[in-house]
Formats: C-alpha cells, sequence, structure tokens
C-alpha cells in the first residue's frame, strides 16, 4: 500500500479549485484511504489533487497522509463511477468502498465529484455512498449532498459513528426511496441540529435508525409529510438523550411500525407530538416512547379502529409518566395494548376501559409494575381465559378500587385479575323500567346512559300537597350515591332495558339540583341500612310505604324521619316539572278531581277515549265497557 505525503495547499491554489470532495486536516498526520469492503464493482477510477489542478491517480487503499495542520487533499472520480455500494442478495453480503481515517479531518465539498468528475450529477444510484464514512470517528465536518434524486439505500449508514461530526449536510430531495436515509447519523453523538428534511413523499424504512444515538441532538427536524409508509420513521430518534420536545406529525392515517420505537430512549423528552390517527394499522405506536422518562403526561389517542399491537409498548418504562390519555376503542384487537405502561412507576390515573370483550393478550402486562397506580376501571363483561389479561395488573399498589360492572367475575383475584387486596365496587350494566316505564336507580359508582332512552329526575318531596315533584336533569352521566328516577321517554317504555356505562366526567348541575331521593347504594355503601321513620319506595306508577328490613341495592327511596299525617298515607303520587301528572293511583286524596281527564293504572294520562277496561277518572279506577 503506497503511502502518499500531501504538502499544504497553496491559498491561490485552493481558490482555483473546483468544488470537488475535499478533506483537511485539522492536526498534523492525519489520514485518509479509501478500502474496499467485500467485493464491490470495480471503479473506473479516481483522481486526487492537493491542490485541485494537478490531479494524479488514486488506487484504492493507498493512503494519504496531511502532514501538516491545514494541508487538503481532493477526491473525484476520472470521469464517472457508477456506484460505490451494492447488495448481493445470493449471499446477502454488502459490497462497497469507504473511507478510513484517522485523527481529526473536515471534510467540505461536493460529494458528487466521486461519481461525476464535472460536479453535475444530481442523482443518486442506489447504494451510492453506502457506508461512505463509516467509522470516521475523526470526522468534524460533512460534505456537500446535492443530490435531488435519491434511490434505495444511498445514504445508509453514510455516517454511521462519526462521532465528531457536529454539522449534517442539506438533504434537499422531496420523494424518498426505501432505506435512503437509514442510519445515515448513527452514533453522531456531537451533532446537535438536525438538517431540514423537506420530503412529503415517504418510503419504507426511509428514516429508520436516521439519527439513532445522537446523544447531543437538541433540535429534530420538520417533518411535513402527511402520507406515511411502512417503517418510515422507526427507531428515528431511538436514543437521542438530549431532545426534549419532538417534531409534529401532521400524518392522520398509519401504516405498520410507521412510528415503531420512534422516539425509544429519547430520556429527556418532556413534550409527546399530537397524534390525530383514528384508525390504526399494525405496531404503528410500537414502543414509541419506550423509555422516555421524563415523559410527565401522555398525548391524546383519538384511535378508535385498533390493529394488532398498536399500541405495544408504547409509553413502557417511562417512570415520571403520572397520567394515561383516554383511550376510546371499544372493540380490541390480540396485542392492542399490550405492555403499554409497562413499568410506569409514576402513573396514578389511567382512563376507564370501555370494551365489554377481551381478545388474546390485549391488555397482557397493561399496567406491569405500575406501583402508583390504585384505581381500574373496566366495561368487561368476562375474563375470558385469563391470558388477554394476563400479568396486566402485576406490581401494582398493594390496595386499590377495582370499578366493574355486576357481569363480571369479581372474585377472580390476582395479578391477571383483580389484584389482592383491593376492594371492588360494582355497578348495574342494565336496569329494567317497570310497567310504568319507570326504575329508581343509584350506583356505588359515577355511571352514564342514553337519554334516548330514558331521563334521570330528582325529586322533591311537598308534603303540605302530597306530592313529589321530578324534575330532569339536563345530564346523560349519574354520579356515585345519588338516588335518581328513571323515566322513559316515550309511551312504550315500559319493560325497556336501560344500558349503562362508566362515566369519566359528571356534569356540575348535580351539585346544584335539589333532591330528597336518598340511594340505597353509595360510593361507600353498597346497600345501606333502612332508617328509621316512614320510608317509601317505586312501585309501579307510585311511591309506596315500606314495611320491610332490607332495602334493594341500586335503588332510590324517600324517608319521612319524622311522623306526619302524610307519613300514615300508603302511597304518593309523582307530579312531574311540565305539570303532567304522571302517577296517579294514591292514597293521599283530592288527586286527580278533574272528571274529563282520564288515566291508566300507572298514571299515565290518555289522550285518546279508544282505550277500555280498568281506567282512573276523577280519582277514582273505574272500568269503562
Amino acid at each position: 500500500m503506497a503511502l502518499l505525503l500531501i504538502p499544504v495547499c497553496s491559498q491561490n491554489a485552493i481558490a482555483q479549485t473546483s468544488n470537488c470532495l475535499c478533506f483537511t486536516a485539522l492536526q498534523c498526520g492525519a489520514t485518509v484511504t479509501l478500502v474496499q469492503n467485500g467485493s464491490p464493482a470495480e471503479l473506473d477510477g479516481l483522481r486526487i489533487s492537493s491542490d485541485g489542478i494537478n490531479w494524479t491517480n488514486y488506487d484504492v487503499g493507498e493512503t494519504v497522509t496531511l502532514a501538516e495542520k491545514d494541508d487538503c487533499i481532493f477526491f473525484r472520480a476520472a470521469n464517472k463511477n457508477s456506484t460505490f455500494g451494492s447488495y448481493d442478495s445470493s449471499t446477502k453480503t454488502y459490497n462497497y468502498y469507504s473511507f478510513s481515517t484517522t485523527d481529526s479531518l473536515a471534510a467540505s465539498g461536493n460529494l458528487m465529484s466521486l461519481l461525476d468528475s464535472t460536479c453535475t450529477q444530481i442523482s443518486m444510484p442506489n447504494y451510492g455512498f453506502y457506508c461512505l464514512f463509516s467509522g470516521c470517528e475523526g470526522l468534524v465536518s460533512a460534505p456537500d449532498l446535492p443530490a435531488t434524486t435519491v434511490s434505495s439505500n444511498c445514504y445508509n449508514s453514510m455516517f454511521d459513528g462519526c462521532k465528531s461530526l457536529s454539522a449534517a449536510p442539506a438533504l434537499p430531495a422531496a420523494k424518498l426511496k426505501t432505506y435512503c436515509y437509514a442510519n445515515m447519523f448513527r452514533g453522531c453523538t456531537s451533532l446537535r441540529v438536525a438538517p431540514e428534511l423537506p420530503a412529503t413523499t415517504l418510503a419504507s424504512y426511509c428514516y429508520s435508525h436516521m439519527f439513532d444515538g445522537c446523544t447531543s441532538l437538541i433540535l429534530p427536524p420538520e417533518l411535513p409529510a402527511t402520507t406515511l409508509v411502512g417503517n418510515c420513521y422507526k427507531l428515528m430518534f431511538n436514543g437521542c438523550t438530549s431532545l426534549v420536545e419532538a417534531p409534529e406529525l401532521p400524518a392522520a392515517e398509519m401504516k405498520s411500525d410507521c412510528y415503531y420505537g420512534m422516539f425509544d430512549g429519547c430520556t429527556s423528552l418532556v413534550k409527546a407530538p399530537k397524534l390525530e390517527a383514528e384508525t390504526l394499522a399494525s405496531r404503528c405506536y410500537y414502543n414509541m416512547f419506550n423509555g422516555c422518562t421524563s415523559l410527565v403526561e401522555a398525548t391524546e389517542l383519538p384511535a378508535t379502529t385498533l390493529a394488532k399491537t398498536c399500541y405495544y409498548g408504547m409509553f413502557q418504562n417511562c417512570t415520571k409518566l403520572e397520567k394515561a390519555p383516554k383511550l376510546p376503542a371499544t372493540t380490541l384487537i390480540s396485542n392492542c395494548y399490550e405492555r403499554m405502561f409497562y413499568n410506569c412507576r409514576q402513573l396514578k390515573k389511567v382512563p376507564t376501559l370501555p370494551a365489554s370483550t377481551l381478545e388474546t393478550k390485549c391488555y397482557s402486562n397493561m399496567f406491569f409494575g405500575c406501583s402508583q397506580l390504585d384505581t381500574i376501571k373496566v366495561e368487561l363483561e368476562s375474563w375470558s381465559d385469563g391470558k388477554a389479561t394476563a400479568d396486566w395488573l402485576s406490581g401494582v399498589a398493594s390496595s386499590g378500587v377495582f370499578i366493574c360492572s355486576d357481569l363480571l367475575d369479581a372474585e377472580s383475584v390476582g395479578t391477571s385479575y383483580v389484584p389482592t387486596g383491593w376492594t371492588v365496587k360494582t355497578y348495574p350494566k342494565t336496569v329494567t323500567l317497570n310497567g310504568c316505564g319507570m326504575a329508581t336507580f343509584s350506583s356505588e359508582v359515577d355511571v352514564a346512559f342514553d337519554r334516548n332512552e330514558a331521563g334521570a329526575y330528582v325529586c322533591v318531596l311537598d308534603l303540605p300537597n302530597h306530592q313529589i315533584d321530578c324534575n330532569e336533569v339536563d345530564a346523560d352521566a349519574i354520579p356515585a350515591g345519588t338516588g335518581v328516577l328513571l323515566v322513559g321517554n316515550d309511551d312504550d317504555a315500559a319493560g325497556r332495558t336501560i344500558n349503562f356505562r362508566l362515566a369519566d366526567d359528571v356534569p356540575d348541575v348535580w351539585t346544584e339540583t335539589e333532591n330528597d331521593l336518598r340511594p340505597t347504594s353509595t360510593g361507600e355503601i353498597p346497600l345501606v341500612d333502612v332508617p328509621d321513620g316512614a320510608c317509601y319506595v317505586l312501585n309501579g306508577g307510585a311511591f309506596n310505604r315500606y314495611v320491610g328490613s332490607v332495602f334493594s341495592a341500586r335503588k332510590a327511596y324517600f324517608c319521612i324521619e319524622q311522623p306526619t299525617v302524610v307519613a300514615n298515607a300508603t302511597s304518593m303520587r309523582l307530579v312531574f316539572s311540565e305539570s303532567e301528572v304522571k302517577t296517579s293511583i294514591c292514597a293521599i286524596e283530592e288527586v286527580m278531581a278533574d272528571a274529563e281527564v282520564r288515566y291508566d293504572l300507572c298514571g299515565r294520562r290518555l289522550t285518546s277515549d279508544k282505550k277500555r277496561g280498568f281506567v282512573v277518572r276523577n280519582g277514582r279506577v273505574v272500568v269503562e265497557k
């Protein structure tokens, strides 16, 4: 191997140089060698020059020594070179030429001079500069990369391991190809500012691992593409431990593995980007923020259509994460939430999990190691075979509250079911209205319902007028420990099933509303004791005097604690806010004295004279034929 000693370039000579690739020594004795890796295609020829004017042939493997600081060496093609790299699919090997350098060097000029001596070429061949500067630990600056047309793997691993590289070249291409920038700056631990990335047309793996291990990177590039492809951003910023804020991610449609591990190990990241996709793809958010140990709050996740492994490990090992986002999807897919919050040791608040049916490993290890977590709310109706929730609550707080519907087997305990030592609170999944289209209701937890099926009424005793005044609350959620009267909202409500779900938010209107109905189930007591005094419970279309010793759970009642003449009545009527008497069969006198008004036995006003049989008229039950 020949050893060429290059003298110092004169300033006049440098001024006359063409814009070819140039290496400049930043300390005495720096060396540059182009080496062959594997069996790449033979180059058509290379030239070198110390002044950019006088050129000599260069043989691959020759070492150029720059004896003094500021000595420089230029490289260009003899005429044209097709590529500096290739891939042999038969042997699965990469074959390429790369520079090997010692000591500190600065690169400059147009790198395309290696392919075209005139430096006019602006398109890159496949594997064109694959690994070209890989391992050049003393390289502090990069040459220009003016190509506007890139090809598969053309810059793959180009500056991999260039630990001293502090600035990246511009990358003007608007349309990318597979692996074109993959691993390009991996391990460039001195790189602080990423180059602009204007491309709007992506390709699979185009940015994969691009800044992997760039531990000094503080300013990421803008990512304007709105249409993604599979694996496009995979592990792009993996291990960028100085990155505080992520770039915006405007794409609304996901592709498989598109954000896989994108910010994995970004230990300084405090703010996650907005994610607007409503339909996900397999592994799209896989390990996206894994190990982001400074992340306190997660971004909103509005997706309602999931895919296999879509959220796998998304926030695992985010040890400062305190609050999880809402997860609105009601239909699960296998592995969809597996390990999503694994080892989030500060996680204290998680959303209701609204799905009623499980899929294979959908919640497996979901909250594993979340040692501060002490409340879980689920809409599950069964545990399936237990594998769907395998170790999902292993390592959570030793005591807590597990909230579920009355359909779930809450007696199954352990790390894959209800945590041992936790208190269980349940709510009714359904309530059936009686033959008059009514039911009283209360719950241990906040619940929501469909106002198209029924309304929730608060009721106030009006003892002087011998009635109960009922007013509908403008809300579709009922707070825990609140007694209400459910009333169907049409004439076909008799026997209707009202469906309940857990409510995350309850409006303030409930705190502003007077209500004498008492709950038989509260947030602290699943079933209250019957108090002293005169108690009334719903029976048909009226509230009747209760003579039992034990209430039914999840109902509501009235209690008149001091005996009065009204307390001796066996029944009390209901009057609604619109002044329509809904129930009227009662023991109070003066009820429905208007002989022209007729009611059925549930107290519903009859608007047609076609009704025959038992009706209430003039306060009396009569038979009309």
